[in-house]
């Protein structure tokens, strides 16, 4: 099917495991014993630290939702453009069949006439 829209095969987002494992790699590098750039002396950047994680911990948890529901959307949108294919082709075959059936009434109008006019004739 082409749809001229992007393909499911070529979209560009991550897997729920692949989501933990962006997630345990924040965690691995930003949850350990402050370091020299994260000075515990500071208490002031320590909160904004602590702020940074929050708000980055929500906006993974955004993402992941709105991933969810973009998923959700894809696969309704496919399964009603499968629908509206399977729709099309029924509507298709019952033309072609209208189209055979109008030829064969009109061929049998010739032969009727035909067979009158030989009457007529006669």
């Amino acid at each position: 099917m082409e749809s001229g829209g992007p393909s499911l095969e070529s979209s560009t987002y991550t897997t729920p495991s692949q989501d933990d494992e962006l997630d345990l790699n924040f965690h691995e590098r930003f949850s350990s014993e402050p370091t020299s750039m994260f000075s515990s002396s500071t208490t002031a950047s320590g909160d904004r630290y602590e702020e940074l994680e929050r708000v980055h911990e929500e906006t993974l948890k955004k993402l992941k939702e709105l991933q969810r529901t973009l998923d959700q959307k894809m696969a309704d949108h496919e399964s009603e453009m499968e629908e509206m294919l399977a729709r099309k082709e029924e509507l298709e075959a019952e033309l072609a069949s209208s189209k055979r059936d109008e030829k064969e009434l009109r061929l049998k109008d010739v032969r009727i006439i035909l067979f009158f006019g030989s009457l007529l004739a006669s």
